[in-house]
């Protein structure tokens, strides 16, 4: 593999595109269709993607276009069999991390995986993967089903959400409700404001999401 880490790759291909590109990756998904794809991906929205341009052109820019929709800093991969100059002038302005012209050459493949390499902290930071399947994205502030559903958050309920995110272990009940209720919870007790807040949240995560200790507080379990 050429990444350190667990990356995986969906690809819009062929079987012999999926060999090729194996060894790269931790794991190759081959689909053999826009929806194909769009599905895998709502299921692994941390991999990256590398599209075949289909005969007709509109076809992958839609494809794209619902990509970028679905997150922004997507990596995606562009596999052409000719590059030709007014094509590539349609693409360029909806970002890809690569093209790469069949049949593949060593070098062009190893500058496009450095290049992904560089670029994916970026795409990490943006979307928290949770349980089942589950997303946020942090830019937004976002909560995605596994259908890729989006679950609308209170105000509240976002800050809550966005509180957990940063925090790699425990934080405690005192700061959640100081920074949530901030001047009133100088005056009054907001305990049983958070406990109600952090109980509906749950109902929009998966079971379980949110572990909670008497003397530590409240951790979100991430993947």
């Amino acid at each position: 593999m050429y990444f350190s880490k667990h990356i995986e790759l969906i690809l819009l291909g062929n079987e012999a595109e999926k060999a090729y590109f194996q060894k790269f990756f931790t794991k190759v998904h081959l689909c053999e269709n826009n929806d194909l794809l769009l599905s895998k991906y709502e299921l692994k929205k941390n991999s990256v993607i590398f599209l075949s341009l289909e005969e007709e052109i509109e076809k992958s820019i839609e494809l794209r276009k619902k990509l970028k929709e679905l997150n922004p800093n997507i990596l995606v991969v562009l596999l052409v069999e000719e590059i030709v100059l007014s094509e590539l002038l349609i693409f360029l302005p909806l970002q890809f991390s690569g093209i790469l012209k069949k049949p593949f050459e060593t070098e062009k493949v190893m500058e496009v995986l450095q290049k992904i390499n560089n670029e994916l902290p970026f795409m990490e930071e943006e979307v928290l993967t949770l349980k089942e399947n589950y997303t946020f994205n942090k830019k937004s502030n976002i909560l995605y089903k596994p259908n890729n559903e989006m679950t609308k958050l209170t105000k509240n309920e976002t800050l809550l959400m966005q509180l957990l995110v940063k925090q790699q272990d425990f934080i405690s009940s005192e700061t959640l409700e100081h920074t949530i209720w901030e001047k009133d919870s100088e005056y009054q007790d907001c305990n049983r404001r958070l406990k109600h807040l952090i109980y509906t949240l749950r109902k929009k995560l998966p079971p379980k999401s949110i572990l909670n200790s008497y003397k530590l507080g409240y951790k979100l379990l991430k993947i």
